[in-house]
Order: C-alpha cells, then structure tokens, then sequence
C-alpha cells in the first residue's frame, strides 16, 4: 500500500501542481486575453478616430469637390450661353454678309457712276473755271478798252472845247479890236 499510497500522493501532487499549472495558465490566458481586449480596445478606439477623421476629410473634399462641380457647371453653362450667342452671331453676320453680297454689284455699279460723275463735274469745273477766268480777261480787256476809249473822248472832248474856247476867247479880242 505504501506503494499504491506513495503513488496517490504523487497523483495527488501532480494534480495540484497541474491545477496550479493551470491555474497560472489561466491566469496568463486572462491577462493575455485581456490584453488583447485592450489592444483591441485601443485599436477600435484609433481606427474610429482614423475612420471619423477620413470621414470628415472625405466630407470636406466631397463639399469641396461638390462646390468645384457646381462652379464648373455654372462656368459650363455660361460658356455653352456664350458660344449658343457667338453661333447666334455668326449666323447673322454671316446672313449680312450674304445679304450684302447680293447687293454688291449693284453697289459696285453705284460706286464706278459716282466715279464717272466725279470726274464729269471735275472736268465741267475745269472747263467753268476756264470759261470764267476767259470771261473775266475779256470783261477786263473790254472795261480797259472802254475805259481808255473814253479816256480819249474825254481827252478829245477836252481838247475840243479848249480850243473852242481859244477861238471864242481870240475871236471876242479880235472883235475888240
């Protein structure tokens, strides 16, 4: 028995140092696993502040994009107004041009009759101011004939009448005498 007893006590002593094995086993599974939890805890904690603060920045660049799009829409619709304007203005300048053009022979005709009026009028000008500067001369030559004409009746007239007056003048001293 002592053998059978020797050998319950030393089951009986592996079982408590298996309990106490276990037991530190436990011991360091709990702290292990609590370890892990706070770990886990903490890394919860961070990955929700690194998720909020991806959120927030993913918001901010989503406004920021959004606000982004609404200026370029806006600056799209002003270019499309813009371009629907310039067409619109092309389209009627180009209409005037063919409007225009319809009329440009006709306007060319109008511009060579102007031409050869111009150059009518300035002959007509020419040969009227040719006229006129003849005219001029001849009235001239014609008022310093006459001028000198009379001058001369004048002249002989005076001439005349001094003489009638000597013979007048030397008939009365003759009849006195």
């Amino acid at each position: 028995m002592d053998a059978s007893q020797s050998r319950l006590q030393d089951m009986e002593k592996e079982q408590t140092n298996m309990r106490e094995q276990l037991m530190e086993e436990k011991k360091a599974r709990i702290t292990m696993q609590n370890t892990y939890q706070e770990e886990i805890t903490s890394l919860t904690h961070r990955l929700g502040r690194v998720q909020q603060s991806m959120e927030t920045k993913l918001e901010e660049e989503r406004g920021r994009t959004e606000m982004s799009l609404r200026e370029n829409e806006e600056r799209l619709g002003h270019a499309v107004e813009a371009v629907s304007s310039l067409s619109h203005g092309s389209d009627m300048l180009s209409q005037r041009c063919e409007e225009f053009e319809k009329y440009l022979p006709e306007l060319r005709e109008h511009a060579m009759e102007a031409r050869r009026l111009v150059e009518i009028e300035r002959k007509v000008k020419a040969e009227t101011e040719g006229m006129l500067m003849k005219l001029l001369d001849e009235t001239f030559t014609t008022f310093r004939t006459t001028l000198e004409e009379e001058k001369k009746t004048r002249e002989r007239n005076e001439e005349a009448m001094l003489q009638i007056l000597e013979n007048m003048s030397d008939t009365s001293s003759g009849a006195d005498l």
